[in-house]
């Protein structure tokens, strides 16, 4: 891949497992760091999209939180 231009993002990414085991990307999100802020906007976006219960969730940042 030449001249390829790479950068350092964060990228959000909600995937919804149904009862049957089907899995389902619900939402997703590319910002350009990793902040409290992003991830609090991201939570409540999900909940406005019907996600009830967060079983895992994983970042770098939980330190601020």
């Amino acid at each position: 891949m030449k001249g390829a231009v790479t950068s350092k993002e964060a990228v959000y990414i909600t995937v919804g497992i149904h009862e049957d085991d089907l899995k389902e990307v619900i939402g997703y999100t590319i910002a350009s760091n990793e902040s409290l802020f992003v991830s609090k906007k991201f939570l409540e976006d999900n909940k406005s999209l019907g996600v009830e219960e967060i079983l895992l969730f994983i970042s770098n940042i939980l330190h601020v939180i």
